[in-house]
């Protein structure tokens, strides 16, 4: 995965890593998640739920780009 191209307040061009969140109910799939995509370049783990309602709330408070999760 690539990182993400963000513009700074001056204008300028700058590449940030994509920010992910993990949601799933076993903690050790949690752990597999955040251990590989944590080695990945351009992927920064931002944090990891156990359920949608504790994710729901690192949501909002981490901002991630994107959130993976089971079904």
């Amino acid at each position: 995965m690539k990182a993400v191209l963000e513009h700074t307040e001056k204008g300028e061009a700058c590449m940030r890593a994509v920010k992910v969140l993990i949601v799933d109910d076993s903690a050790i799939v949690r752990q597999v998640f955040t251990r590989e995509l944590g080695q990945a370049e351009g992927i920064e783990v931002v944090g990891s739920a156990p359920d949608p309602y504790v994710a729901r709330d690192k949501i909002v408070q981490l901002q991630p780009d994107v959130v993976l999760l089971d079904i």
